[in-house]
């Protein structure tokens, strides 16, 4: 079986953007079957693991605040900071609780010495929603990993398959043109279920 990449798909198989009903939105997972210690404490972790230096954790209220983390460049808006926040919260109508994380990115505009964090002209740029993504996906690898495995195995199986099909219909259009349909990639309904427009 050959290997392609399909960590993104993985990734978005499991994580669901959404807002907290604030001026500022987060990113999530989805509610995760777990006790809200545990999943408190994998978050927490999980900042920690990747270098974020925390300026506020209230374990009690589940939130979590890191300081600026400074990329510097000698060139003129290569240079750029992220700040991290994450929450945990009870999802409605559900035992579970959600992670949320938000990465907000900012950019140097100095033109003078860029590289010299004391000049430095910090500016938005908005949210480094790879930089969120790989942080909830850390948190689910740690609280279900036997399911990303499953799920990743899955998914690379899924691929393999249209893989295949895209093949075989490519080597039929060469004896048939005209006289073969290219394959369908829709999702399927499950089992019992009806298709999604």
């Amino acid at each position: 079986m050959s290997f392609r990449p399909v960590l993104p798909l993985l990734i978005l198989g499991f994580l669901a953007a959404g807002c907290t009903g604030q001026s500022e939105r987060f990113n999530y997972t989805r509610p995760l079957d777990r006790p809200r210690e545990e999943v408190v404490k994998a978050t927490l972790d999980v900042l920690e693991n990747d270098d974020w230096r925390l300026e506020k954790a209230d374990l009690e209220k589940g939130e979590f605040e890191s300081k600026w983390k400074e990329t510097l460049h000698h060139f003129r808006y290569e240079g750029y900071r992220t700040k991290a926040y994450a929450t945990v919260e009870k999802e409605e109508n559900s035992p579970g609780y959600k992670v949320g994380m938000k990465v907000k990115k900012e950019r140097n505009d100095a033109i003078q010495d860029p590289a010299n964090p004391d000049t430095a002209e910090w500016s938005s740029v908005g949210f480094d929603e790879d930089r969120e993504n790989i942080l909830l996906y850390a948190v689910l690898a740690k609280l279900e990993p036997l399911d990303l495995e499953k799920d990743y195995e899955r998914r690379l199986e899924e691929r393999e398959e249209m893989f295949k099909e895209v093949d075989t219909y490519f080597e039929k259009k060469k004896t048939n043109p005209g006289t073969v349909r290219p394959p369908d990639f829709r999702p399927r309904p499950a089992e019992g279920g009806t298709e999604q427009p």
